[in-house]
């Protein structure tokens, strides 16, 4: 059974997905970033969630993020390993100051930065 559609920010996002989830045993996910560098190629797949109040929320809100992203973290990791580019999962607040970022291949830690950190981080990809 394919989990009801809870947000979509683009007129007809909701229509497809709805449509797409009566197909059976078909499934599909939306790609939030792929990190592109001209000359280099794809340097990243990125996935992005934010919205969330201040740092607390990001904690306290975890176990919910990751029980409901479960399938998409699963198959942008796969296809990072396929293309050989790192898979990143990124928690942020709605004011962008404070970005969590955990690298796919290894759950167990993450690295917090500031707005101004991240942008740093993601050029240096």
């Amino acid at each position: 059974m394919s989990k009801e559609i809870k947000y979509s920010d683009k007129i007809g996002d909701a229509d497809y997905s709805q449509m797409h989830r009566t197909i059976p045993g078909a499934y599909v996910i939306d790609i939030d970033q792929v990190e592109y560098r001209s000359g280099r190629g794809i340097v990243a797949m990125i996935c992005v969630t934010g919205n969330l109040n201040d740092v607390n929320h990001i904690h306290y809100s975890k176990s919910q993020i990751w029980e409901r992203t479960k399938f998409e973290r699963k198959i942008v990791a796969e296809i990072s390993t396929k293309i050989n580019v790192p898979a990143y999962y990124v928690i942020h607040t709605k004011d962008l100051s404070c970005f969590q970022i955990h690298n796919l291949s290894d759950l167990s830690s993450y690295t917090q930065l500031n707005e101004e950190e991240y942008k740093i981080w993601i050029s240096l990809l």
